[in-house]
């Protein structure tokens, strides 16, 4: 009974102390099930995808009016950084066939959408191909040339770490 009592109180110690580790990687922001990386630095559409999966991430997926009202909100909260800049979104009609897909889920089609009024018009020269929070309609989604250097949201999932497994006590 003695050694039941120790092994329990190794593991609930083990436990707790394990999954306060549990977090998203430096400078990127928990909600849900993804951790977000606000890049405050302007690239082409392109660009901004590779530094996102350089970072074991990609531009952010926007599924949900929930997920989106808390990535408008938390940019409106860091307004002092973010005010009138543009951010990228993981989505492009690149297929030029007018259906806006993920690019980091397998081009899954876009269900849900925010787009501003009269938005996608793929204007410029039907040049405008990627997806962007549009900081002149009040961070609602517009359709914008791919090569325009606007700052962007990295996203990743947010896998709290498994603890491993106990050594056999017998």
């Amino acid at each position: 009974m003695r050694s039941l009592w120790i092994v329990l109180a190794f593991v609930t110690e083990y436990l707790v102390t394990f999954s306060v580790e549990a977090s998203c990687p430096n400078l990127f922001v928990h909600h849900n099930a993804s951790c977000y990386l606000f890049v405050n630095r302007g690239m082409s559409w392109q660009r901004a995808q590779q530094h996102c999966h350089s970072l074991g991430a990609h531009l952010a997926t926007v599924t949900t009016s929930e997920e989106n009202a808390f990535l408008v909100g938390y940019l409106k909260q860091q307004q002092a950084i973010f005010f009138g800049y543009d951010l990228w979104l993981g989505a492009s009609d690149s297929l030029l066939d007018k259906t806006w897909r993920w690019v980091a889920d397998d081009n899954s089609l876009v269900t849900y959408s925010d787009w501003s009024p009269g938005q996608p018009d793929g204007s410029y020269q039907g040049l405008e191909r990627c997806l962007e929070y549009e900081a002149q309609y009040d961070l609602h989604w517009n359709d914008d040339e791919c090569e325009d250097h606007d700052f962007f949201i990295c996203e990743r999932p947010f896998n709290p770490p498994t603890p491993p497994l106990l050594p056999h006590v017998g």
